[in-house]
């Protein structure tokens, strides 16, 4: 039987604090019902012996991927001697070879590396990937934005549904994205960030809150100007009523682009992008189309974990039955989404064209409904049975639940952070910046189980050196907002990232 303090020891060696401070300095403890809920939700057995074991497995073991700075440290490499023979082949080019160092703590290391990049670290039958990150994020200077038409560089920020136009609809769109950045541009600005543009729920026009998505994979596609990818098409003017009605206006839309897809479904471009896609992309069609098919039939089916048997997973046989059955629903949606990914370049290259520096500014929501497409086709990348909230502070004395999925850390570095780098790379397509919601989440997120209230969850540790290490190996603009009390390592960990930051915020 595991004791509480077995118990604490555990989940503070996974990353669970086990104690937190609050608003007015006090600490608190987190109970031990709280603790077992997040340990098991990273897949941790709750017997103590064995879940050290567990980590003591991951800690020994070469992942997928390890992340450096560059500079004079080098980096540990995990389950490696001191001594072993190595070949590091640097991305773009070159190759270093010799033997693992000895650091400080008597661990074996890499020595220093000084090219940025993805690099291929081979020792003898294993190999792995070595992220080596610049030693802060990308500047105003690098971007040539510094002192940007002879004065200090200003931007705009701007919600996309507001952005009217004679053809959006009753929703704002891309166009008139590009349309304000076009003007904008030619009067100096800089950048414009722009409200979350993720995909939402088709099928659900009623939820069209931007900061609680299907997926941040892949976008809004109420966005979409189709113009961008087709051509001069016909306005198509919204209602006269000058408030926007989401959801009339959002039924019009995906109507509109029903009959574009079978006026174009075989257009090369789309053709081209969904190929390029891949399986990221049909999975999330299929969602879009099957969640369509089954809230049809019964609305207690709005969320996959609800879905009848063989529908639970993108390769189920009753999901691949249904892609099969039904193509050409599942190619509508992947056709919308080659709209919105044009929209956007196409938004990205009128600021460019129009002299901003930087260009759009994406914004990044800190996570996604549990019951959306990511949540379903991630379902190893994130924790079940948690959601992401705040602690109790002045405002919300309660603390807070926002409902929105995380990912597992020890999934992350078990799986090489492939899934966190898909949404960094889907981040800044099409933009020369993101703004990251709750940038506090790239360190740490306090997670709340479910059943339990926000006001006794613990934070969980999300390894900020490699996800940050990830994050600004982007060369783009960063800024970033946090709703949460920041404690003096971390501020330390984000202004040693961002000095000099490129932050418009």
């Amino acid at each position: 039987m595991t004791t509480d303090d077995q118990l604490r020891a555990m989940a503070e060696a996974a990353g669970i604090a086990t104690t937190w401070r609050d608003v007015h300095g006090e600490e608190k403890s987190v109970g031990p019902e709280t603790l077992r809920a997040v340990m098991a939700a990273q897949g941790l057995p709750e017997n103590a012996a064995e879940a050290r074991e567990a980590l003591r497995a991951l800690a020994d073991h070469l992942p997928p991927l390890i992340t450096a700075t560059i500079g004079p440290d080098g980096v540990h490499v995990p389950g490696a001697e001191i001594g072993r023979r190595f070949r590091l082949d640097i991305e773009g080019g070159g190759r270093v070879e010799g033997q693992l160092e000895q650091g400080w703590g008597g661990e074996a290391r890499l020595p220093a590396i000084s090219t940025p990049g993805y690099h291929r670290l081979h020792l003898d039958d294993a190999h792995c990937i070595v992220a080596a990150a610049p030693s802060r994020c990308v500047t105003l200077d690098d971007l040539g934005a510094s002192a940007h038409g002879g004065v200090l560089p200003w931007a705009l920020a701007a919600q996309i549904y507001s952005l009217r136009s004679p053809r959006d609809m009753g929703i704002g769109d891309f166009g008139g994205v590009a349309a304000l950045a076009a003007s904008a541009g030619r009067r100096g600005c800089a950048a414009i960030a722009v409200s979350p543009a993720h995909a939402l729920f088709s099928a659900d026009v009623g939820k069209y809150g931007p900061y609680s998505p299907s997926s941040r994979i892949f976008l809004n596609v109420l966005h979409a100007d189709p113009a961008a990818a087709l051509g001069s098409l016909p306005d198509d003017p919204g209602p006269a009523d000058e408030l926007i009605d989401w959801p009339s206006a959002a039924r019009r839309k995906l109507a509109r682009l029903r009959r574009l897809y079978e006026a174009a479904a075989d257009h090369p471009g789309f053709v081209e992008y969904r190929n390029e896609a891949g399986a990221a992309l049909e999975s999330h069609a299929r969602f879009e189309a099957l969640h369509a098919h089954l809230l049809a039939r019964d609305p207690a089916l709005w969320g996959w974990r609800d879905w009848p048997v063989g529908f639970g997973t993108p390769d189920s046989p009753g999901v691949m039955r249904f892609a099969r059955d039904n193509p050409g629903e599942v190619a509508f949606h992947a056709f919308c989404q080659w709209l919105a990914d044009a929209s956007r370049g196409a938004a990205h290259q009128a600021a460019r064209e129009a002299g901003m520096p930087i260009g759009l500014i994406a914004d990044l929501a800190v996570g996604t409904d549990g019951g959306g497409s990511h949540a379903w086709s991630h379902q190893r990348a994130i924790l079940p049975d948690v959601t992401v909230g705040a602690p109790p502070d002045i405002f919300s004395p309660l603390g807070q639940d926002w409902g929105l999925t995380a990912f597992s850390p020890l999934e992350m570095k078990a799986g090489g952070f492939a899934a966190f780098l898909e949404l960094a790379r889907a981040a800044f397509r099409h933009s020369g910046g993101v703004r990251v919601d709750h940038a506090m989440g790239l360190q740490r997120l306090w997670v709340v189980p479910r059943g339990a209230g926000p006001g006794t969850a613990p934070t969980c540790n999300t390894r900020s050196t490699t996800w940050c290490g990830c994050w600004h190996w982007n060369r783009t603009a960063t800024g970033r907002s946090s709703s949460a009390r920041i404690s003096a390592p971390c501020r330390k960990a984000f202004m040693a990232g961002w000095r000099r930051p490129a932050s418009l915020a």
